[in-house]
């Protein structure tokens, strides 16, 4: 029961999106889009089912988490950009998001 094509058309646009699953591994799981030949984004899983990558073509976005946790530690973007988080003490409230291009730090909250 997963959609594996969905066509838009009408008027001055006319698409197919098309989604692609895992056929080994965790055999179903959700693994990208693509829209025509100009949009295409992958996923890839670690082996506790969190993302691992995101890819956009060229462009590559990695996830990295705190040890023993589903929270995210950093998310590293294309072009040297990264996000870093902090969270409270045996809590999963974040309490700082900084972000730096190569190593200066960008904005911090």
């Amino acid at each position: 029961m997963q959609p594996t094509t969905e066509t838009i058309s009408g008027g001055l646009y006319s698409k197919t999106i098309a989604n692609s699953y895992a056929s080994s591994g965790t055999v179903g799981r959700y693994t990208g889009i693509s829209i025509g030949t100009e949009y295409n984004i992958d996923y890839d899983y670690d082996a506790y089912g969190r993302f691992s990558t995101i890819t956009n073509g060229s462009d590559v976005y990695t996830y990295a988490y705190l040890t023993n946790s589903d929270l995210i530690d950093t998310l590293t973007y294309p072009n040297n950009i990264k996000t870093d988080y902090a969270y409270e003490t045996n809590r999963n409230l974040i309490t700082q998001i900084k972000n730096t291009y190569d190593t200066s730090t960008t904005v911090s909250q």
